[in-house]
């Protein structure tokens, strides 16, 4: 990476800011174009306050965007809104969809040699036989999606027209992304949080986990891998049930591995009460009709492909990325 001039969009959020730490010490030129330049002051801190050049601009600016791609090298673009409220359904559709629009234009007319666009295993259809999802894995029909994962594979969309316009781009869909960031919030540090204060119950579903650095690491090597050009790939370091998920964690911070099974009855009741917590108290509901269904699910994806184009790339194993998780958590939490 150096001495290539390098934009990355998302920087605020935790795989872009890991993709960022990674980057300064690679002597590339970097660009982070945000929405909000105060977002960056803490991160640039942990950083060491290093050269780097903030370029504030909202996303779905074509004159701005242009102008910030000009004499760039490679693209990572790492932005997108996440939500599984139905109520944000359209904005959190139309608000992805723009953007990538509006970062994929803004590639082919600046001229910009290489895009990496984050998507994700949401945007990916159904498995094959043997009950394994892939990166061939495209969807027969969209209907009955969530709204975040209609706005990935839109999202998607405008990548692949960019490529039949000549760009050279490759998608990256990472799996759920594990890493330390706001404890607060819908990321999976705040999932960690919400397990590590105890859970007695396990759902019997299950999903595919990758570390954060993992994913910016292939992300870095793919973008100067021409063999990756036109293709999307599958990062995934493990596929692992709910329970175990939620062992490692409890074992992890010291606390009690769940032992009581919570099925789907016991699943659609918990939700209604807590939508009816949520209409008194005028919050965000904490589950939806999706994330009880996903939790009910075993899903399996194979995150291997990417290996024959960087055979030297490998996942760590997700007792390594929970054990840096629960180093980081504790560490913040004696701050407080």
């Amino acid at each position: 990476m150096k001495e290539k001039a390098i934009a990355i969009t998302g920087a605020t959020g935790m795989l872009g800011a890991e993709l960022t730490r990674q980057l300064i010490p690679s002597g590339a030129s970097l660009r982070l174009v945000v929405r909000n330049r105060a977002k960056l002051a803490p991160l640039m801190e942990q950083w060491g306050n290093p050269a780097i050049e903030v370029i504030q601009t909202e996303l779905t600016n074509p004159v701005e965007l242009r102008e910030a791609f000009t004499g760039v090298d490679i693209v990572f673009h790492c932005a997108a809104q996440v939500s599984f409220r139905l109520d944000e359904n359209e904005d959190l559709v139309r608000a992805n969809t723009d953007i990538t629009h509006h970062v994929v234009n803004a590639c082919i007319e600046a001229g910009v040699g290489r895009l990496i666009h984050v998507s994700s295993i949401a945007a990916l259809g159904e498995p094959n036989t043997a009950g394994v999802i892939t990166a061939d894995s495209f969807p027969d029909s969209v209907a009955g999606w969530n709204g975040y994962s209609l706005s990935k594979f839109y999202s998607e969309n405008e990548v692949w027209r960019g490529i039949r316009y000549g760009l050279k781009a490759t998608i990256v869909n990472p799996s759920i992304i594990l890493g330390p960031g706001p404890w607060k919030g819908e990321g999976s540090a705040a999932l960690f949080a919400a397990l590590g204060s105890g859970m007695p119950f396990y759902v019997p579903g299950g999903n595919a986990f990758v570390d954060v650095r993992d994913v910016a690491g292939a992300m870095m090597l793919l973008a100067e891998a021409e063999e990756a050009v036109g293709r999307r790939f599958i990062l995934s370091g493990a596929n692992v049930s709910f329970r175990e998920f939620i062992t490692l964690i409890a074992k992890s911070l010291g606390k009690r591995p769940p032992r009581y099974r919570l099925g789907e009855r016991g699943l659609n009741r918990l939700r209604r009460m807590l939508d009816a917590v949520a209409r008194l108290t005028r919050t965000k509901p904490l589950l939806s009709d999706d994330l009880v269904k996903a939790a009910l699910t075993q899903s399996r994806y194979d995150g291997e492909a990417v290996k024959a184009v960087i055979p030297a790339f490998a996942y760590r194993p997700i007792e390594e990325t929970i054990g840096y998780m629960a180093e980081a958590y504790l560490k913040d939490k004696q701050k407080r």
